[in-house]
Formats: structure tokens, C-alpha cells, sequence
């Protein structure tokens, strides 16, 4: 995925005038991504994280399903995460 950033760049290269072609040699991006994003909105912030969360853009997190599916539970004490199984083997011994 391209940053908020790389995006802008293109943005402005295109509002300057240059051709497709020539943005997509200048800033390395295909030329297929520069059309793409001449035909975006305006990039007027550029956090990243900010941004995939508003516009819900991006991969889903493949380790969530696993981490929430390996969740253990302990004699009655509730469902503990992996990360934190062994302090609570220690005090449910």
C-alpha cells in the first residue's frame, strides 16, 4: 500500500501538469497506481494509521483470529491470553 505521503506527491506532480507517465518514472509508482490516485480525493493529512482506520483500507489482521482463538481458559479464573498463561498457571498453583 502506498503512503499518505507518496500519494500527495503524485497529487501535486499531476496538479503541476506533469503527464501519468512521466509521474509514474518520477516518484517509481506504476502507472496503473497513478491513475488510480488522480482519481482519489485531495490527500489532506498524512497519518497513515489514522487514515486505514477512518477509511477502514488495508489487510485484516491475520494474527487477531489466532490470538483471540488461543485464548485459555484456567480454573475459574476467566479466560486468560497467551502471553499472560504463565503468571496465572503460577497463582492458580
Amino acid at each position: 500500500m502506498l503512503g499518505l505521503l507518496k500519494r500527495h506527491e503524485v497529487q501535486v506532480l499531476l496538479k503541476a501538469g506533469h503527464k501519468r507517465t512521466e509521474v509514474s518514472r518520477l516518484t517509481g509508482i506504476s502507472r496503473s497506481s497513478v491513475q488510480r490516485i488522480s482519481a482519489e480525493a485531495t490527500t489532506e493529512q498524512f497519518d497513515d494509521t489514522a487514515e486505514r482506520l477512518k477509511r477502514r483500507i488495508g489487510r485484516p489482521s491475520i494474527v487477531k483470529g489466532f490470538w483471540e482463538s488461543k485464548t485459555v481458559p484456567l480454573r475459574g479464573s476467566g479466560v486468560v491470553a497467551p502471553d499472560q498463561f504463565d503468571q496465572h498457571a503460577e497463582r492458580s498453583l
